[in-house]
């Protein structure tokens, strides 16, 4: 059994890779999935959530306004700061539970934890290796504005706001280059599946 932690900025491809990934039969495990559904009605998370912020933001059959909050912790970075860290906690515990319950189970295979996040978490210390999605500058804000709709300023915005590309390429294991087309992600992809089943330099840098 091999836990890839997969990652990447904003346009960069990731969640391509992590599509590509499961068509060729690795087990992926969505952080962002998780965190929703540890925000969902019924969730014993969303004690805690009560808990610090308050009923105001639940609406009558418990389910947790997102809307609001999302308004309300916008204009208060400590606030933002505490809400990240309460779903980063849990889904942290959720995802080493997951892999504890493969363990147990017998799984041989590849699972790949796809989380953005993955580096300014931590989570990569629980994986066998790290792979980093990037692509150049100039290609992130075309896609970005092709896909979203946003502005060069606004895309800029949400780059300023990520753990700095370079400081990433330093933690990855493996650097996984997207600036070309799908056929060249692809490739990547397949080389270091092929060396993960191969056995090959499981601990060695690609940079």
């Amino acid at each position: 059994m091999k836990i890839i932690g997969l990652t990447g900025g904003i346009g960069s491809g990731k969640s391509t890779a992590s599509d590509y990934l499961k068509k060729k039969d690795c087990l992926i495990i969505d952080a962002d999935k998780t965190a929703r559904q540890l925000t969902e009605k019924g969730s014993p998370y969303l004690a805690m959530l009560r808990e610090t912020f308050g009923d105001d933001f639940f609406f009558d059959d418990g389910e947790l306004n997102r809307k609001k909050l999302g308004r309300y912790i916008f204009a208060r970075p400590e606030k933002k700061a505490v809400l990240e860290r309460i779903v980063t906690d849990a889904v942290i515990e959720r995802t080493l539970d997951t892999i504890e319950h493969l363990k147990q189970n017998g799984f041989k295979g590849i699972a790949v934890l796809d989380a953005p996040l993955l580096f300014e978490c931590g989570m990569q210390k629980y994986m066998d290796e790290s792979w980093l999605v990037k692509a150049e500058p100039d290609i992130v804000t075309e896609r970005v504005k092709k896909r979203d709709d946003m502005t060069d300023e606004e895309i800029k915005g949400r780059i300023a706001g990520q753990m700095p590309l370079s400081e990433k390429e330093t933690i990855a294991d493996r650097i996984i280059d997207n600036s070309g087309n799908l056929d060249d992600l692809y490739l990547q992809l397949d080389r270091e599946l092929d060396r993960l089943k191969n056995g090959e330099d499981d601990n060695v840098k690609n940079h």
